[in-house]
């Protein structure tokens, strides 16, 4: 004779009906977190910071000055936007990228964001379809431009590099990383075209010499 008694069985029930619904309760938990972490995330004040370029111009007299008066012509204004273009390139951004460890951090590397483990755990308990994630190299180098500005006022050749991140000195070490980097290989490019020059001078000055000696 069976003397278990209602509330024993109700009980049971219920403990089991509870065991079989905690891993969607757990789920549902650290979504609600998740979604905290995120807005939590975005709530938090954007910092900007901004470094600049001085860009000198050829004058009539074939010298070269930073003077605003020197950026009048539209060809000079052709290639301010042509430096301008240069400092977004995408060269430039992989550089900065590596050497200021973006791809480590959550802020440009979503993959990293508690989100996106819930997003990997959804879809390996089968209640969400196939992850569809971007590159790395594609949601860092996005959230990069997202926070990049390089612009150059109408008059004067001044190039201002703008980024904006959660983290002032990340903020900071961006723009002038970025800035410092592009002065370094426009001067490289400058050694460089030197010493192409010295060369073909060096070598219209020997075949000068020779054609003498034979005469």
């Amino acid at each position: 004779m069976n003397t278990s008694s209602p509330d024993n069985i109700e009980i049971s029930t219920t403990w089991r009906s509870v065991l079989q619904a905690l891993p969607l309760l757990l789920l549902v938990g650290i979504g609600a977190g998740a979604i905290t972490f995120g807005i939590l995330l975005r709530a938090q004040p954007q910092y900007a910071s901004e470094a600049q370029i001085q860009v000198v111009a050829a004058t009539t007299e074939g010298t070269r000055t930073s003077s605003s008066d020197g950026w009048g012509t539209q060809r000079d204004r052709a290639a301010i936007d042509a430096h301008v273009r240069a400092i977004m390139s995408r060269d430039l951004a992989a550089e900065v990228i590596e050497r200021e460890f973006l791809a480590d951090n959550p802020e440009f590397n979503e993959a990293l964001d508690l989100a996106a483990v819930l997003g990997r755990m959804k879809s390996t308990l089968g209640l969400a379809g196939p992850l569809r994630r971007k590159p790395q190299q594609v949601r860092v180098l996005e959230a990069y431009y997202k926070r990049l500005s390089v612009y150059a006022p109408e008059k004067g050749g001044v190039i201002s590099i703008g980024f904006t991140s959660t983290d002032p000195q990340l903020a900071t070490n961006v723009s002038k990383r970025l800035a410092e980097t592009y002065v370094a290989l426009l001067r490289q490019r400058a050694e460089s075209q030197r010493t192409l020059l010295q060369q073909d001078l060096q070598r219209k000055h020997y075949h000068a010499d020779e054609g003498s000696l034979r005469c």
